[in-house]
């Protein structure tokens, strides 16, 4: 199998750091180097190139900084999973803190070694070629979307969040899904109504629910809710991490199996 190219952004007003990267990252096999110098510039390439890795600058000229493209870098269903790194002079806390929250991946300051960026991006290829299935979260609770998706890729899983049921289906449609694990009471439309349409495109694909609904929580205690709605599993909330991951690898487990036979045998 050909392994994927992989695509890293620089964008920094310097002109001599870009190059300073970009012929660092050429000692990385398969890999194509895209530069911007402006957050325009890089909102420009990440819609059109879709990079798997972007080193970021903060203060850059125009009218958006590096806080700004990494903003809309994470906030987006479509860019959320690329892998942002803020290379920054600004080394107040604050800054630091402020960049993690808004999903940098990583917060370096400058100076930095270079060496130390390569090892970094070795280090995410391999998580990412290892990565195990793709998970679909539908969550209308921003933190809490956010708390399942970070524990799952803490796992290794591709994962796609999204706060809205109809985007759900779009992606569902568009690309390969493992897994989904949706909440029940949505506004606009419902995981209910959810589930039903993922089944209408895909009678096999595997959720998980998750509600605090306290009707469909008692129904859930002897599994008459899961049979019902056709599901794997029933997350009540408050849900511990660990009750997380044991639903996940359980769902997931004979999939697995089918993989690991399917790999042995050369299909």
């Amino acid at each position: 199998m050909t392994e994927q190219t992989l695509k890293i952004l620089i964008v920094d007003d310097n002109l001599e750091l870009r190059h300073l990267l970009k012929t660092t990252f050429n000692v990385i096999t398969n890999c194509e180097i895209l530069m911007a110098r402006t957050g325009s510039e890089a909102l420009n390439i990440i819609r059109q190139e879709r990079p798997h890795i972007v080193f970021l600058d903060i203060m850059m000229p125009g009218d958006i900084d590096g806080f700004g493209v990494c903003e809309f870098v994470k906030s987006s269903s479509a860019f959320k999973d690329c892998f942002v790194v803020i290379l920054t002079a600004k080394t107040l806390q604050s800054d630091k803190e402020y960049g993690l929250s808004i999903g940098a991946d990583k917060y370096i300051t400058k100076p930095f070694s270079p060496m130390y960026l390569v090892e970094m991006v070795k280090e995410w290829r391999l998580e990412y070629l290892v990565k195990k299935e793709t998970i679909l979260v539908v969550e209308d609770d921003e933190d809490l979307l956010r708390l399942i998706a970070k524990t799952l890729r803490q796992e290794h899983y591709n994962v796609i969040a999204t706060e809205k049921g109809t985007e759900a289906i779009e992606i569902i449609k568009s690309q390969k899904v493992d897994l989904v694990i949706t909440d029940i009471m949505m506004p606009e439309k419902d995981g209910i109504e959810v589930i039903d349409e993922i089944f209408e495109l895909n009678s096999a694909m595997p959720i998980i629910a998750i509600t605090g609904n306290l009707f469909f929580i008692s129904a859930a205690s002897d599994q008459n809710f899961s049979h019902l709605l056709g599901v794997k599993h029933v997350l009540k909330k408050p849900f511990t991490l660990t009750e997380l991951h044991t639903a996940v690898v359980n769902v997931l487990k004979p999939q697995t199996t089918k993989k690991a036979i399917a790999n042995n045998e050369g299909i």
